[in-house]
């Protein structure tokens, strides 16, 4: 059972005496059926019903203070995060390559056809998912600095794209925490804006991300009708 700080969660005694400069954080500890089992996991008839269970590690990406580290998924909590788990859950989401990302990119948003773009191998570009327990990738998005067209005066805009999630998670939480992950990784590099094209369908989930509509419809060939979305990144949240 989990040791729970402050959450109001059942669980263990929370801990009672923390550093005065502790820095709060989460962390999701991950634990899965043992993929190397080859029979079913459930049910009667599993074969490795007895088997070992297996806990769900990252490596971190090559840049950074834990560069190269093998952790749980976590990290600080934000001011915008309500909650330790939510904080968590957001700092699931990783920085991986091109080649983690392109599938469900081509599944989801052009598909099965060929989803690069311009820009994807742009050593600014980054790419992030979001995973299962079980380490399936269910949602990715990239993010790369880019002028705004409808905000010349931000000094330093990051624009999103190529964001998808796989419909069997949608309403889990995956697409916030990638859209979550995004503000927090546009705030640490120094950006004051993040923008996309956004496609009609989703207008209204990036509304409910805080995102407002500055352009009127306009269509991209051949995928359909867009918005031009963006969102101010706190002064509060970025690095000085």
């Amino acid at each position: 059972m989990p040791v729970r700080v402050g959450t109001g969660e059942r669980g263990r005694a929370a801990t009672t005496a923390l550093p005065a400069d502790a820095m709060p954080a989460a962390v999701l500890v991950l634990v899965a059926p043992d993929r190397d089992v080859s029979g079913p996991t459930s049910g009667p008839d599993a074969e490795g019903a007895d088997a070992e269970a297996e806990v769900i590690l990252i490596e971190r990406t090559a840049r950074g203070h834990h560069s190269g580290e093998i952790s749980f998924p976590g990290g600080r909590v934000e001011p915008s995060d309500a909650s330790l788990i939510e904080a968590a859950i957001r700092e699931a989401v990783e920085e991986v390559g091109l080649d983690v990302a392109l599938p469900l990119r081509s599944a989801v948003l052009r598909g099965g056809g060929p989803a690069g773009m311009p820009g994807d191998d742009d050593p600014a570009t980054v790419h992030l998912a979001a995973r299962t327990a079980d380490g399936r990738v269910v949602g990715v998005v990239r993010l790369g600095p880019a002028p705004c067209p409808w905000r010349p005066d931000a000094d330093a805009s990051w624009q999103l794209r190529g964001m998808a999630t796989d419909p069997a998670v949608r309403g889990s939480g995956a697409g916030r925490a990638l859209v979550e992950a995004c503000l927090a990784l546009v705030a640490a590099r120094g950006g004051d804006l993040l923008w996309c094209n956004a496609r009609e369908q989703a207008a209204g989930f990036y509304e409910r991300m805080g995102f407002a509509v500055v352009t009127d419809r306009f269509p991209v060939d051949p995928i359909g009708p867009h918005y031009g979305m963006v969102i101010g990144v706190p002064a509060g949240r970025r690095s000085s």
